[in-house]
């Protein structure tokens, strides 16, 4: 049985990847618009980062694959999509925080809440996904 804790995650990470993919609409490398899939640029295992937004680039099945393959050359086109600014600040954030980090329910709930908002209004300002 999962736990509360479990069951926040996955509906944060649901959340999250569906605000990436409604803000974004496409693949931030190729411009594909099927197949989309949210991509953390910091790893997803670094819990400071897990559910920023400012985490997330859409890719395509196609070009995120590549991911578990050839991360250095993944890691350079993730760089030339987003810049080297953006990508250090993720890392920076999300590596130099300190272990261990673990949010709190109460913190996971609000993370939610926050998450359900943003995507109200990116539904208002893009519509939903198809």
């Amino acid at each position: 049985m999962a736990t509360e804790r479990a069951k926040l995650d996955k509906q944060i990470l649901d959340l999250w990847s569906l605000c990436a993919r409604t803000r974004d609409r496409k693949c931030r490398n190729c411009g594909k618009d099927e197949d989309l899939q949210a991509h953390h640029i910091c790893q997803k295992t670094y819990k400071p980062t897990r559910y920023y937004l400012d985490n997330a680039l859409t890719l395509c099945r196609g070009c995120h694959f590549p991911e578990k393959i050839r991360f250095e050359a993944f890691r350079a086109m993730v760089i030339s999509v987003i810049g080297q600014a953006k990508y250090d600040r993720m890392h920076n954030i999300g590596y130099n925080m300190g272990r261990p980090f673990k949010y709190t329910i109460s913190e996971l709930r609000t993370i939610k809440a926050e998450l359900q908002a943003k995507l109200k209004s990116l539904q208002s300002d893009y519509g939903e996904l198809q």
